[in-house]
């Protein structure tokens, strides 16, 4: 399925118009049903689809592993699974849409029981050099400025994977989709993101068990808040040889 499309276009440059061709992102909405019940609607970008659902179920605690899917099928802008444990609950919550600007958790946030503890340390470079990987691997992004890009990463960076999508929250949960089919766990891991981290990415990322969140951009107060309750180590601003940590920084070597 392609995921941009051609659009005609006057461009402008210091008073000077012509009309051109323009690549620009497509929005897709996908509605994920399961057992029988619509969850949600993720307006989000029509690849690694299979990631995406599976890390949003993990990210609001619907599954625990891709054993919990029994089956998944795809029609038209819909998803449909039967997953293996009663959903009922579900039909309280109704459907809901999650542009591809937001990243809402329905339900009541649920942080009982999570705390990082992992003793992983980083040297300070390996932050830069992954962060640097995360801004040059995104194609999308070059052609079409419109999507955000997410990077998982080892402490040693012998294993790296890249997503990208339309929004922020969605490349996250791809790449923990992708962990979690295929059982790859959080230990020693390095969670990357190109935009702004809030309370959402943040939860995600506890959730799912990566001590490591690394952002190109700001976090907001909630999710330095939330770092610090969960032992999340949360670096925003990492730009060239910058960057700004702002909880558990024990968990990176900084000497020289």
């Amino acid at each position: 399925m392609n995921v941009t499309q051609i659009v005609d276009i006057i461009r402008g440059n210091d008073g000077a118009f012509q009309q051109m061709k323009d690549k620009v992102i497509k929005e897709f909405p996908l509605t994920i049903t399961i057992n029988g019940q619509d969850l949600i609607t993720l307006v989000c970008s029509p690849m690694h689809l299979d990631e995406l659902v599976a890390g949003y179920l993990s990210s609001e605690r619907l599954i625990k592993d891709k054993n919990d899917i029994h089956s998944i099928k795809y029609s038209g802008n819909s998803v449909f699974l039967t997953i293996g444990h009663d959903t009922k609950s579900l039909s309280n919550k109704g459907p809901k849409i999650i542009t591809s600007s937001s990243g809402k958790i329905s339900g009541d946030v649920d942080i009982k029981g999570i705390h990082l503890n992992e003793n992983i340390k980083v040297m300070y470079s390996t932050i830069y050099e992954t962060a640097d990987i995360l801004s040059r691997s995104s194609e999308l992004f070059k052609d079409t400025g419109g999507v955000h890009s997410a990077l998982l990463s080892d402490y040693n960076m012998d294993f790296t994977l890249f997503r990208e999508d339309i929004g922020r929250h969605n490349a996250v949960d791809k790449i923990i989709g992708f962990m979690v089919l295929n059982n790859i766990l959080p230990k020693h891991k390095i969670l990357l993101t190109s935009g702004r981290v809030s309370s959402e990415i943040l939860l995600k990322t506890a959730r799912c068990g990566i001590p490591i969140l690394v952002s190109r951009s700001a976090p907001t107060d909630l999710s330095i808040n939330l770092a610090n309750r969960l032992g999340i180590t949360l670096i925003g601003f990492v730009r060239g040889k910058r960057m700004n940590i702002y909880t558990y920084e024990r968990r990176i070597d900084m000497t020289n």
